[in-house]
């Protein structure tokens, strides 16, 4: 009875040493899981992350988009506006010349009246 007790012992320590190595692989393989599990949250965060800069990066493209065709249209407004401005010009320039040319050829028709006018009062005075 003693040797079989000994023998129940000695398997009791036996299965007790199995028992505590399968607890440290079971813990082992807990701890591994829960790095997994860790690393695949972090993996998420990152691609959701990553997701969200590709929107804003596209919504930015799109925005840089529109404000070029923006700035080229403003562009092509300004340089009609200033033909425009520099044929208003242009025509002014042309006004003025009139205008003086008629200056000069009322100037001119002015003292050729006045001529005629000295003229004619010395014609009269005689």
């Amino acid at each position: 009875m003693l040797k079989m007790r000994l023998i129940l012992e000695q398997n009791l320590d036996q299965k007790t040493k199995e028992v505590e190595h399968l607890n440290k692989q079971n813990k082992s393989l807990q701890d591994m899981l829960q790095e997994e599990q860790n690393s695949r949250a972090e993996m998420e965060k990152n691609f959701n992350e990553l997701r969200s800069l590709h929107t804003a990066l596209s919504n930015d493209k799109e925005v840089v988009c529109k404000l070029k065709a923006v700035e080229e249209e403003k562009c092509l407004q300004l340089q009609l506006e200033l033909q425009k401005n520099s044929d208003i010009k242009q025509a002014y320039e042309a006004l003025l010349e009139v205008n003086y040319k008629l200056q000069s050829d009322n100037d001119d028709m002015k003292t050729k009246m006045d001529e005629k006018f000295k003229a004619i009062r010395q014609e009269y005075e005689k």
